[in-house]
């Protein structure tokens, strides 16, 4: 009896202790050992050699540049009993062997590599970033490794602002390390563009004089180059670096020295900024600027890889140009004129003018100013970037908006430049004219575009619309408004869509696609049966041949995601939506499934409020369907709008959606993986 209550007082123990490992509470900290090294391609030791360096310091992840291929980085793992890494494929600056890799304790998700590329004198070409996100103590950290080129004093280029500019911004998990051969020290402006960008280097917390000290060329006194490697963390993570230095060895292994840090998150963080975002709180009002008189815009519009359409109002008889320039001071400027757009619709107020500018590089930031009859203004300059290249992995952000009016608080578009989005969508009632005269229509269009808080995110980030009832027609109009033919020829002519409609179908519908993001635009409104037709196989919300365009697109799409973008919602109205038109939505539904079409999102408006849900019907699909809702930017008590943040450069690629309300607040944040969105598939007999 003794030997038995005795073994049970162990087991007890044991228990107990487990569940104390197992939970450490939100007040217990995580503590990540991280070292970096530029092995320059091994050809001064082994991988094995390397391992056994690293063994006193009990790393759990490590990032190497200058790495061979092949097995070199298991290879250190395996003395580590590191199981886990990963091997870009991006020699930098086109030489054999040196890449760059990642060696982790635990499991590495979202592997991925971005090629940084100057073209300008003084930079090697290409430099590249691998990542990889892995879990430490339950928490998820996104973990960087880097080999890039010196910028020396050079401010607003160069491969570091590359890095701080357009991918770090993108980066979804909130404890961010970055590691790696910058080829640059602390106080550069390459340093300092990522430390704006919410990076600390662990230096600055260990309060070492690196004056004094060197990492590269250390066998060479005469021509050290000071200290170049480097790891840092996001602010906004509120962690703090303990331990760590420059490891001193006394035979190199290389022509860098190795360096590591022990550094502590908190478990919960108080700060919701993510990396890249700037201070919502705080809008940049001094970009805004009211449009001269007589003139509305510019607007930037569609964009593709190599091109950007530009839409302006101007008087009649003018005569409207535009220059452009990239960011990069390597690539040539250019400039051009505007056409007038034939035919106008409407009547008085002036004229629509467009152009569309060719021969651009993509996923690049160009500026661009307009002049109308020579005279130029601020409010007439802007900023655009180009779209990735279509069908290829893409992280980006969209912006989505609907229903606005003018006598409306405008607070909230400054708080959607502050979340920088690539494109913005806009889903209807982007005014309340509530008629089919195209010439009102253009008033109201006029008036809202001279409104300088939305001037300014038209003016600079790329937008696509698709309208709904209030500037389509009359409200809860359909496919029997009275001069639907001139809303539409107005509609046309003062945004910048894509092509409308098929030859032999008109309407307000088209697609277009953003890195490998397909986006159905499909027109709720011109071919709709009346909301009050009985609820039967005969009442139709998009009419057959919109339909037939809608599924067409959807089974040929090679995209990831596929995202069916509508002004009215699947079922929050309860008079002006899907829900009351039964067998358009199961057609719909069951079209996806039956196809096996995966990845398949909804967007929509209308409603003023905003939210994200999978809808209840989901079983129809094979998948949950989700729908965002982002409506009442300017129209309702929250004056809210939704981003989505498309990562398809993962292994299971996310769509990260976030509500954004009017007062800066972020209360709804989720993330769905590809991987959930797809169907199962059927296997032939």
């Amino acid at each position: 009896m003794k030997i038995f209550n005795l073994l049970c007082l162990v087991v007890t123990c044991v228990s107990l202790a487990k569940c104390c490992v197992a939970d450490p509470g939100v007040d217990t900290p995580v503590t990540v050992r991280v070292a970096s090294y530029n092995v320059v391609f091994g050809s001064m030791t082994t991988p094995e050699q390397l391992g056994e360096m690293f063994k006193p310091y009990n790393l759990d992840i490590i990032g190497f540049s200058e790495v061979p291929d092949g097995d070199w980085t298991a290879r250190v793992g395996k003395v580590l009993g590191m199981k886990h890494s990963y091997v870009g494929k991006i020699s930098s600056a086109n030489h054999k062997d040196k890449y760059k890799s990642i060696l982790s304790r635990t499991p590495l998700d979202g592997t991925t590599e971005h090629e940084l590329r100057v073209n300008r004198r003084g930079f090697w070409n290409p430099a590249s970033v691998v990542r990889a996100a892995t879990e430490i103590e339950g928490v998820s950290i996104a973990f960087y490794s880097l080999h890039i080129s010196g910028s020396g004093g050079r401010k607003g280029n160069g491969q570091a602002y590359q890095f701080a500019t357009e991918i770090m911004p993108k980066e979804t998990t909130e404890r961010v390390i970055i590691v790696g051969d910058f080829n640059n020290r602390i106080g550069d402006e390459a340093m300092n563009t990522i430390e704006d960008a919410g990076m600390k280097p662990t230096w600055k917390d260990l309060t070492l004089d690196l004056s004094k000290e060197s990492t590269f060329l250390h066998n060479n006194p005469d021509k050290n180059l000071g200290v170049i490697d480097h790891i840092l963390f996001n602010t906004s993570s509120g962690a703090k670096a303990n331990e760590g230095g420059i490891i001193e060895l006394k035979k190199p292994l290389s022509d860098h020295k190795p360096i590591w840090a022990e550094i502590v998150f908190p478990r919960e963080l108080k700060n919701g900024k993510k990396l890249g975002e700037r201070d919502i709180t705080k809008p940049e009002a001094a970009a805004l600027h009211v449009a001269p008189k007589g003139t509305a815009g510019p607007l930037v519009g569609a964009v593709d890889p190599d091109r950007v359409t530009l839409w302006m109002l101007a008087p009649a008889e003018s005569h409207c140009s535009y220059t452009y320039k990239s960011a990069d001071p390597a690539q040539p400027d250019g400039g051009g004129q505007f056409t007038a757009v034939p035919n106008p619709a409407a009547n008085g107020l002036g004229r629509s003018f467009k152009t569309v500018i060719k021969g651009l590089l993509p996923n690049t930031r160009y500026r661009y100013a307009v002049t109308v009859d020579g005279k130029a203004d601020p409010a007439w300059a802007g900023s655009f970037k180009t779209a990735p290249a279509v069908g290829k992995p893409a992280a980006f952000r969209l912006a989505i908006t609907s229903c606005m009016k003018i006598d409306q608080l405008q607070t909230s578009w400054p708080l959607l430049l502050d979340q920088q989005p690539d494109i913005h969508v806009t889903v209807g009632d982007t005014h309340y004219a509530d008629t089919t005269d195209p010439t009102i229509q253009l008033n109201h269009h006029v008036a809202y575009r001279r409104t300088p808080e939305f001037a300014t995110v038209i003016r600079n980030i790329p937008t696509y619309a698709m309208w709904d009832d209030h500037d389509y027609g009359p409200n809860n109009s359909d496919g029997t408004a009275v001069g639907k033919e001139y809303s539409l020829a107005g509609w046309k002519q003062v945004w910048a869509n894509p092509t409308l409609g098929i030859p032999e179908t008109p309407g307000a519908f088209f697609k277009f696609s953003y890195g490998d993001v397909d986006f159905f635009m499909v027109d709720s409104r011109y071919h709709r049966s009346p909301n009050v037709a009985p609820d039967d196989k005969q009442k139709r919300m998009l009419g057959d041949a919109q339909f037939a365009w809608l599924l067409d697109g959807l089974k040929n799409s090679q995209a990831r995601f596929k995202v069916i973008v509508s002004g009215s919602t699947l079922h929050h109205s309860k008079v002006d939506g899907w829900r009351i038109y039964t067998f358009s939505r199961h057609r719909l539904f069951d079209a996806i499934n039956g196809h096996q079409v995966s990845g398949v999102m909804y967007m929509s408006g209308d409603i003023h409020k905003s939210l994200v849900w999978e809808h209840h019907e989901s079983d129809r699909v094979g998948y949950p369907l989700v729908e965002i809702i982002s409506s009442g930017v300017a129209n309702s008590k929250t004056r809210s709008f939704a981003t989505v943040d498309f990562d398809t450069t993962r292994e299971d690629p996310t769509a990260r959606v976030r509500i954004v309300y009017g007062n800066g607040t972020v209360l709804t944040d989720k993330t769905w993986k590809l991987s959930k969105l797809s169907s199962p598939k059927i296997e032939a007999p």
